[in-house]
């Protein structure tokens, strides 16, 4: 063996390790307050292609998104930085929610991922019934939007379950088969939300809700968002900058 092909597969190693190291740095600086890795792909060949009901309720909730006024849910924030979430759109998904639900005029709408709470918040703008999902209460993170207030009258509820979990989620089925949309905010770890989908898709059909995917081009989410065999449509030049993505299951 020649010393040049004994040392091939060290090469090989160091260059996979190279690549390792480069994949772990932070993106390359594009001027941008946060940037992510992610990655574009083609849009011809995906299956199912996006719905004409899909576009017609992205048309509809661009337009009425256009038209709102943001002050409610300023009024909410604690932080400047959530203030600027709020203040931002295209970029941030809020206004856009409200948006949405005045397009779709679901009577329930559920949300995976309460955190804060500006996104159960925004959803009751135009929703008569809320019901968010964390593993944590609401009153744990310290600069929460929510208050005591907002669960008083049961227009918000804060359940507090892992869906991923078929016991768990099998015990919340009646909530989840009837919400007319499913807000998805997750944690986005690539284990939650395979596992929570394969549970919610045979119930979601059944009420044909509609599907919004938070960070859908953050890399752990790529891959999931591509292979979801769903009328799709990627939102995100109207939603979140790191992704907004609507999918039916009519």
């Amino acid at each position: 063996m020649s010393a040049r092909s004994s040392l091939e597969p060290l090469r090989r190693l160091a260059g996979s390790a190279v690549a390792a190291l480069r994949l772990q740095r932070r993106p390359a600086d594009v001027g941008a307050r946060h940037a992510e890795w992610s990655v574009i792909s083609s849009a011809d060949d995906l299956v199912p292609p996006p719905s004409a009901t899909l576009l017609d309720i992205a048309i509809e909730a661009i337009q009425k998104t256009r038209g709102l006024d943001p002050a409610a849910l300023e009024r909410r924030c604690s932080t400047a930085e959530d203030l600027m979430y709020v203040r931002t759109w295209p970029g941030e998904h809020y206004r856009l929610l409200v948006g949405l639900c005045q397009a779709v005029q679901p009577q329930l709408a559920v949300e995976v991922g309460t955190f804060t709470g500006l996104g159960a918040l925004a959803l009751a703008q135009a929703v008569p019934r809320v019901v968010t999902y964390d593993l944590l209460p609401w009153q744990s993170f310290p600069t929460t939007a929510l208050a005591d207030a907002d669960f008083a009258d049961g227009l918000i509820e804060q359940r507090l379950f892992d869906l991923s979990d078929p016991a768990v989620f099998a015990a919340q089925r009646d909530i989840l088969a009837g919400a007319d949309l499913v807000f998805i905010d997750g944690p986005k770890d690539g284990t939650f939300e395979p596992a929570f989908l394969e549970l919610l898709l045979p119930v979601a059909r059944e009420s044909g809700a509609l599907l919004v995917f938070d960070d859908i081009r953050v890399m752990p989410m790529v891959r999931f968002w591509r292979e979801l065999a769903l009328p799709k449509l990627d939102l995100t030049s109207f939603g979140h900058w790191s992704g907004t993505g609507l999918a039916s299951t009519r």
